[in-house]
């Protein structure tokens, strides 16, 4: 890099220069940091900061070199500071008083964000700091671009190798807490979440639920600890849909128990999403991302990539609960089982000896041995009585057989995450009706369904959306593939046609 000695547009040539060829392989941070400490050395300003509006609800990200939040807070409530950034907003065009120069960052159609440099070494900026600013603003706004980009594409496949983890890990023996353990960890580590939970209703209780797989923000220590269901959290119950917000704390109904609001202050992105499956909701996966995160203006875009983690919270809940029933069917089987076998073999045998040792009474000539007789008789007698409770005991009421879950769901589901690369996005899978009332076959057949659609979907060029949708009542499997650049018209539905049910 030339040094400050240098002429200042030899400076911008090789601070562009230098910018220009970073490889994509810096972090949004670390490339707003060489950005911000290039720019405080072109204009010779002590502080520098970028604004970065994102899309869709323009929040603004703030990159600070020189200047802690507490400080950039404390000017941008300047009057003098605060009318600059809403000319620099309005006119998109450089904008300079004396300690503070501002300029626009917009590379050609993509959101836009400004550059702002402070407190200048020689009293007061000039003519030629706002036209040195201005150009490197427009290269470093390309580089930040291309970083988001690359940040951007690093996520997709850590979000679609966690799906494929997290799914591989619930098509085979599930511990529920290990699962739940896992998935909050992976959404954390993904997503870059500050905080994530799972509360979980109680079938028995519908008021209230209990907490599990809580990381973050140091509050383990409630991970089962039951809590009533109330405020946001009983509105996502209720309505089954979720809560998403860039300001939680804002949101009407927020409102955490007072030994949980000074951990939870600091929290800015929000999400609240309801654990779905078959049509009953059976708790709620929290997310939560600090004010000052780096990431949440990334993870306000993947809703659509948190809510599939809460459709496998949900499944391994429903896939730890269909163990539960096999486990507890196959106990109730070995229970009928030997209580068959004491009525058909034991029973049956003791009471020959019973009649056995009744015909020696009545044969007998010895008093004494009459008597050992008839107290054998008794006791034998008393025994078959003891095995016949045993043997209720063991038996339970007749019941309606309980069904067993099949892996369905999970098949489907890893076809559309195969899918994924395909696409750069995630299908929508929406099945309506009971998987697990249909059998094998079928199940297996609407796995083949869903690959030849995914394929076929993967025939129009450029698809913004592709939606699969299983009506199992109306026998009825559908293929919308929306807004594909070829196809006859945007939103079209490109294909249906019916499966036949076992």
């Amino acid at each position: 890099m030339v040094g400050n000695g240098s002429p200042p547009h030899e400076r911008l040539r090789s601070l562009v220069s230098s910018l220009l060829t970073l490889g994509t392989d810096l972090e949004g941070e670390q490339a707003a940091e060489r950005i911000l400490r290039s720019a405080s050395e072109l204009v010779r300003g002590r502080y520098a900061v970028v604004r970065q509006a994102n899309p869709p609800d323009e929040t603004v990200e703030l990159f600070l070199h020189g200047l802690s939040r507490a400080e950039y807070a404390e000017r941008a409530d300047r009057p003098d500071f605060a009318r600059l950034v809403e000319q620099l907003t309005l006119s998109g065009r450089p904008v300079r008083t004396r300690a503070l120069l501002g300029v626009p960052m917009r590379p050609r159609d993509h959101h836009s964000g400004q550059l702002l440099v402070g407190d200048p070494e020689g009293g007061e900026f000039t003519r030629d700091d706002e036209d040195l600013l201005a150009a490197y603003g427009a290269a470093a706004a390309m580089v930040m671009h291309r970083a988001d980009l690359h940040e951007r594409e690093r996520r997709q496949q850590r979000w679609l190798h966690a799906v494929t983890e997290l799914t591989e890990l619930l098509l085979g023996q599930v511990d529920r807490e290990k699962a739940l353990g896992t998935l909050t960890a992976r959404l954390r580590e993904v997503s870059g979440a500050d905080y994530s939970a799972l509360l979980l209703l109680d079938p028995a209780d519908p008021d209230s639920g209990t907490l599990h797989a809580v990381t973050g923000l140091s509050l383990e220590h409630l991970a089962g600890r039951r809590v009533p269901l109330r405020g946001l959290t009983a509105h996502v119950v209720r309505s089954r849909r979720g809560v998403v917000s860039p300001d939680l704390d804002q949101v009407y109904g927020y409102g955490p128990p007072p030994e949980w609001r000074t951990a939870l202050a600091d929290l800015g992105l929000g999400m609240l999403l309801p654990l779905r499956t078959d049509g009953e909701v059976l708790g709620v996966l929290f997310a939560g991302w600090r004010k000052e995160s780096p990431v949440a203006h990334l993870a306000a875009q993947e809703v659509d990539l948190v809510e599939m983690f809460a459709h496998q919270a949900a499944l391994a809940l429903r896939q730890a609960r269909t163990q539960t029933s096999r486990t507890e069917l196959s106990v109730l089987a070995d229970r009928e089982r030997i209580a068959q076998d004491l009525d058909t073999v034991v029973a049956r045998r003791l009471n020959r000896v019973a009649a056995d040792l009744g015909a020696a009474v009545e044969g007998s000539r010895r008093p004494v041995v009459r008597e050992r007789l008839a107290v054998a008789e008794r006791e034998v007698a008393e025994t078959i009585t003891l095995i016949r409770e045993v043997s209720g005991d063991l038996r339970t009421p007749a019941q309606a057989a309980q069904r067993a879950a099949s892996a369905c769901w999970l098949r489907l589901q890893a076809e559309v995450v195969k899918a994924s690369d395909r696409f750069g996005f995630v299908p929508g899978l929406e099945v309506h009706g009971a998987l697990d009332a249909v059998c094998d076959a079928v199940q297996c057949e609407l796995a083949a369904q869903v690959r030849r659609a995914l394929d076929r979907a993967a025939e129009y060029e450029s698809p913004s959306r592709v939606d699969l949708v299983i009506d199992l009542e109306e026998s009825r499997f559908r293929l919308i593939v929306a807004g594909a650049r070829n196809a006859p018209s945007p939103g079209e539905q490109v294909t249906e046609w019916a499966v036949r049910l076992g």
